[in-house]
C-alpha cells in the first residue's frame, strides 16, 4: 500500500475487478462511473467506501486529471474506521466528502430512472409514428408483437422518505457538524460513514431495477428499432431531396444509430460499440498513446470490423436502399457526426453522393474491392503471413482445425473469402496506411486530419494521373514478359511484353502512407498487383506513388527470380542491388563520400534492402529523370539497366555525360531485340499474312 500517481484518464479500478483497497484522494479528482452517469471525488475523498471488500467493484474509477491516491488494505468494513483513525487531521474532511458522495450517488441513480422513462416514451412515440412513416415511403408496416408486451417502468426508486431530507440537512449544516461532531471522535465519524454508506447499497439495488428494465425493453424492441431507424432514414432522405436545392446537404443526425440498425447486429453488440464510441469521444486528445487509449482504440478496431462485416452482408441484399450514413461508414469509416465535425460530415456526404466508379475498374474503394471478392471476380489477397486463401485453409486443415469436408466447402465459399479478405488484408492495410500504428483507429475522427479534407480526398483521376507520371518515366514498370505461340504463322515461343496495371484499393481511413500489398495473385505472373492507400491522404500523393512503384519493382523481380533473387550468378535487379549494398565498402568505383551516403541510408532504413532500393528508386524517378544527378554512377547504371527511362526522357537527358554511355548501351540492346521482331513482320508481310496484335504490341513496346 502507499502513494500512487495517476495520469489524466488513467484507470484506478474497473467495474468487475475485486475490491482489495481503499484510497484517499490526495491530489486531483477521481471520477466514479456506472456506464451511464458519473460523479466526481475531489481531493480528500475516500475511494471504495461504497464497495464491499473481496467482492466485484460495482463502479469504475478513473482520474479526471493528473491525480494521486494513498492506498490502504480493505479486507473488512472495519477497515474504514482504521483509515479514519489513521488520518485524524483529514477525518472531518473525509466524513464530509463521503456524505456528499452518498447524495451524489442518489442523484446518479436517479438519472437511471429518468433514462428509463425517457426510453419508454421515446419508444412508444416511435411505435405510434411508424405506420404513417411506412406509408410515406410506400412500404407496408410490419407487425412487431413484442412491442405490445412492453409496459412502463416503475414510477420511481423506493427510498424511505426520511433518507434524502436527512442527507440534505447534513450537507446544509456541514460546517457546523464538522466543527462539533466529525472531528471530535472517530467513532462518531465512522458511524456517520457506515450509516450513510448503507444508503448507497439500497440506491444501487433500486437503480439496478431500472437498468434491467432498460436492457429488457432494448432487447424486446431491437427488431422494431432497427426497422424504424431505416424507415426514418428513408423518410428524411425523401424529405431532404424535396426541400434541398443544388449542392445543399441534409443535416446528419444520430448516424451511428442508423448504421447499427442497418447492421442488424445483437443488442449487446449495439450497446458495446456505442459505449466504446461515447467513451472515445470523451477524450480531448484522442491521439494520445496512453495505455488506456491504446486499449480503447484496440477494442474499437475489433468491434468496427465486426460491424463492417455485418453491414457489408446487409448491403449485398440490396444495394439500392443503402442509407447515406451507411455508405459514409463503408467508404470513410464515418460513425459519428460529432467526431467528424459539421464541415467534414458535409464533405463526406458529398463525396459519397457524387462518387462514380473508376471507368478502368482499377481504382476501387475497399467496399468495392470486397464486393469483387464476394462475387468471385477476384481471389482474396495474401494475409500478413504471406498465405493466400487456399494455403491458409490447407494449413488450418492440416493443423486439425477443420475436416476435409469443411475444407472443400470453404474453398468455394465466397462469403468466407470476403471475410478472410476483410479480417486479413483490409484490417492490416488500414492500419498500415494510417501511418501511426500506435494511434491507429479505424473510425473517422477529425483530429486525424492535419489539413482540410478537400486536400486529402483521393479520386481515381488523381491516382491515375500520378501513376501515369511514373509510367511516363519508367515506361516498362508494369510490363510482364510472356510467350506467344501461333503455329499457323510458324511462331513458337515468341516473347512479348504485356502491360498489367495494378489495382489501387482505397482504405476507408485517414492516412499518411501507401503500400504495395502483393505483386501478383498466387503464382500467376499475369495478374495485377495490389496497391493499398487511404481514401484521405495527408501526405504527398506523388511521392508515395513513386515509393510503392519502387516496392513493386523490387517484389516483382524477387517473384520472378524465386529463391535465386540474391544470387549474383543470375544477374537481376535484386541480385545486383544486393551485391552493390553488401560490397559497397570495397567498391573502387565509389568515392568515400558516396560510401558514407550509403552508410547513412542503410542506417536510416534499418539495413532493410528493399527500403534502401526504394530510396534510390525515388531519387531516380524524381531527380535523375529531370536531369539533376543525385545518385552515384554504380546505382544509376544499375537502375537504368533494369528500369530504363522512356524515349522522351532519354532524349531530354541524352546530352548529359552521366547518361551518354548508358543510353548508347541501351540503344544497342534495343536494336538487338528489335531485329528478330522486324524479321517476323517482314516474313509475314512477304506472305501476305496479317500481323498478330501481339507482334505489333511488342514492336511498339520496344520503340518506347
Amino acid at each position: 500500500m502507499g502513494l500512487t500517481n495517476l495520469e489524466q484518464d488513467a484507470i484506478l479500478h474497473n467495474a468487475g475487478d475485486i475490491v482489495k483497497t481503499l484510497e484517499i484522494v490526495v491530489k486531483g479528482t477521481i471520477v466514479v462511473s456506472d456506464g451511464d452517469g458519473e460523479l466526481e471525488l475531489p481531493s480528500g475523498s475516500l475511494v471504495g467506501v461504497f464497495e464491499t471488500p473481496d467482492q466485484e467493484y460495482a463502479f469504475s474509477y478513473y482520474a479526471k486529471e493528473d491525480s494521486a491516491v494513498y492506498s490502504y488494505e480493505y479486507n473488512e468494513i472495519e477497515d474504514i474506521r482504521k483509515v479514519l483513525s489513521a488520518n485524524p487531521k483529514l477525518m472531518q474532511m473525509i466524513t464530509s466528502k463521503i456524505v456528499s458522495s452518498v447524495k451524489d450517488t442518489y442523484d446518479m441513480c436517479a438519472q437511471q430512472v429518468a433514462l428509463a422513462h425517457k426510453d419508454y416514451h421515446t419508444l412508444m412515440n416511435q411505435f405510434e409514428k411508424y405506420p404513417a412513416l411506412c406509408i410515406e415511403v410506400g412500404e407496408t408496416p410490419e407487425i412487431f408483437s413484442e412491442m405490445l408486451r412492453i409496459g412502463p417502468p416503475p414510477e420511481d426508486m423506493y427510498v424511505p422518505d426520511w433518507q434524502i431530507p436527512f442527507l440534505d440537512a447534513i450537507i446544509e449544516h456541514d460546517a457546523a457538524l464538522g466543527k462539533v461532531l466529525y472531528g471530535t471522535d472517530v467513532d462518531i465519524s465512522a458511524g456517520i460513514v457506515f450509516t450513510t454508506s448503507l444508503f448507497v447499497t439500497s440506491f444501487v439495488e433500486e437503480c439496478e431495477v431500472f437498468r434491467k428494465y432498460r436492457e429488457e425493453i432494448h432487447t424486446k424492441s431491437q427488431a422494431f428499432r432497427q426497422k424504424y431507424v431505416l424507415i426514418e432514414a428513408k423518410v428524411n432522405a425523401v424529405r431532404s431531396a424535396q426541400g434541398i436545392e443544388g449542392d445543399e446537404v441534409p443535416e446528419i443526425k444520430n448516424a451511428l444509430d442508423t448504421i447499427l440498425a442497418y447492421a442488424a447486429v445483437s443488442a449487446e453488440q449495439v450497446d458495446e460499440f456505442k459505449n466504446l464510441i461515447m467513451t472515445y469521444k470523451g477524450y480531448n486528445d484522442r491521439s494520445s498513446t496512453t495505455d488506456e487509449l491504446r486499449m480503447l482504440r484496440r477494442k474499437i478496431t475489433g468491434k468496427f470490423n465486426e460491424i463492417y462485416y455485418a453491414v457489408f452482408l446487409e448491403s449485398m441484399k440490396s444495394q439500392q436502399s443503402i442509407p447515406m450514413e451507411v455508405r459514409m461508414f463503408l467508404n470513410f469509416g464515418f460513425v459519428d457526426e460529432e467526431l467528424a465535425g459539421e464541415h467534414n460530415t458535409e464533405m463526406i456526404y458529398k463525396y459519397v453522393r457524387d462518387y462514380k466508379a473508376d471507368r478502368e475498374g482499377l481504382v476501387v474503394t475497399m467496399y468495392e474491392w470486397l464486393t469483387k471478392v464476394y462475387k468471385g471476380e477476384v481471389p482474396p489477397s495474401r494475409n500478413e503471413f504471406d498465405n493466400d486463401y487456399e494455403a491458409q485453409l490447407r494449413e488450418d486443415k492440416n493443423a486439425g482445425k477443420m475436416t476435409e469436408e469443411k475444407y472443400k466447402e470453404l474453398l468455394v465459399d465466397n462469403k468466407n473469402k470476403m471475410k478472410f479478405e476483410l479480417t486479413n488484408m483490409c484490417a492490416s492495410a488500414s492500419r498500415m496506411t494510417f501511418g501511426r500504428v500506435t494511434a491507429y483507429v479505424p473510425i473517422f475522427d477529425a483530429q486525424n486530419l492535419i489539413m482540410p479534407i478537400e486536400r486529402c480526398y483521393m479520386t481515381a483521376e488523381t491516382l491515375h494521373t500520378e501513376l501515369n507520371r511514373v509510367k511516363a518515366i519508367d515506361y516498362s514498370l508494369f510490363y510482364r514478359e510472356r510467350n506467344y505461340s501461333n503455329p499457323e504463322l510458324e511462331l513458337v515461343h515468341f516473347s512479348v511484353q504485356r502491360e498489367i496495371l495494378p489495382y489501387m484499393i482505397m482504405m476507408p481511413n485517414v492516412g499518411s502512407r501507401m503500400g504495395m500489398w502483393q505483386e501478383i495473385e498466387g503464382r500467376d505472373r499475369g495478374t495485377p498487383a495490389r496497391f493499398v492507400m487511404p481514401i484521405l491522404m495527408i501526405e504527398d500523393v506523388g511521392k508515395n506513388i513513386v515509393q510503392i512503384c519502387g516496392e513493386f519493382r523490387w517484389e516483382m523481380c524477387k517473384s520472378i527470380q524465386g529463391i535465386r533473387w540474391s544470387d549474383i550468378r543470375e544477374p537481376s535487379l535484386t541480385s545486383e542491388y544486393n551485391d552493390y549494398i553488401q560490397c559497397y565498402k570495397k567498391n573502387s568505383q565509389l568515392s568515400p563520400e558516396h560510401k558514407e551516403r550509403i552508410k547513412k541510408t542503410l542506417k536510416k532504413v534499418g539495413n532493410n534492402l528493399r527500403r534502401a532500393f526504394v530510396t534510390d528508386y525515388v531519387k531516380y524517378i524524381q531527380t535523375e529523370s529531370g536531369g539533376s544527378p543525385t545518385m552515384n554512377k554504380v546505382a544509376r547504371a544499375m537502375l537504368f539497366k533494369y528500369c530504363p527511362f522512356s524515349a522522351e526522357v532519354r532524349e531530354r537527358i541524352g546530352a548529359n555525360p552521366q547518361y551518354t554511355d548508358l543510353i548508347r548501351i541501351f540503344e544497342n540492346h534495343k536494336k538487338q531485340k528489335l531485329h528478330p521482331v522486324d524479321l517476323v513482320i517482314k516474313k509475314l508481310n512477304s506472305k501476305g499474312l496479317e500481323i498478330p496484335e501481339e507482334v505489333k504490341a511488342q514492336m511498339e513496346f520496344l520503340e518506347l
